[in-house]
């Protein structure tokens, strides 16, 4: 076998990209919030990426998914998986650090193992699995510094970046369990979940006015990233 067509390989370059992804979000969620709200921000980003979605849609001739029992479960990943998360972390990253709110984010595989346990009747533990994950909130405690005043001032914003990261894992699972057979197109999936959130983020943002002063050029590229 050719070392250069090895699997590995493929596998690490799209975990690095990914991890890069994910890691600037948060840096971004940062920028954001230094001009919007939490539901403002969780709407433009959520706007933003189902217009591009739904445009994609419309040029590829996808269909739109509307009814059937598909559309409830999208609305449940949704709120789990964007809504909530997004506008709590918007508002945690005012009173934690864009590197704190990144680590929790990682747990979500330590969540999702412990999930699938109790959501999936195949997924079994073993002696490995408890090690790994008691290692790995060892680990995630050690990097918090949880000794550290900072993270005693501010337990409830690190407290609710965890609970939205259960979610995340819930919604994996969810997605898995429950979309998955459905065999639904990926992108009419994903263009009715961002649509979906943004409406819902639409209701809350205009039902809590906030007067933006600025529109800093730094936040606007930070929102369309």
């Amino acid at each position: 076998m050719n070392p250069s067509s090895s699997p590995t390989k493929g596998w690490l370059a799209l975990w690095l990209a990914l991890t890069t992804i994910w890691g600037f979000s948060f840096f971004f969620i940062k920028v954001a919030s230094s001009f919007l709200d939490p539901y403002e921000q969780t709407f433009a980003r959520m706007g933003f990426g189902a217009l591009a979605l739904i445009i994609i849609v419309l040029v590829t001739r996808r269909k739109f998914i509307v009814t059937g029992p598909a559309i409830k479960h999208l609305a449940l990943i949704t709120v789990m998986a964007q809504v909530i998360p997004f506008a709590i972390f918007a508002w945690a990253i005012h009173h934690i650090s864009s590197i704190a709110a990144g680590l929790l984010n990682s747990t979500m595989p330590l969540w999702t193992a412990i999930l699938a346990v109790l959501m999936l009747p195949e997924e079994k533990l073993n002696p490995f699995r408890v090690g790994g994950l008691l290692l790995g909130f060892l680990g995630l405690l050690v990097l918090l510094g949880v000794w550290d005043v900072n993270f005693q001032t501010n337990w409830l914003a690190y407290t609710a970046c965890a609970l939205c990261t259960i979610g995340y894992a819930f919604s994996a699972i969810w997605t898995r369990k429950h979309v998955t057979p459905l065999n639904l197109d990926p992108i009419s999936a994903v263009a009715t979940q961002l649509t979906i959130g943004a409406t819902i983020c639409a209701v809350f943002a205009i039902a809590s006015p906030h007067e933006i002063t600025s529109w800093p050029v730094t936040g606007m590229l930070a929102i369309t990233a």
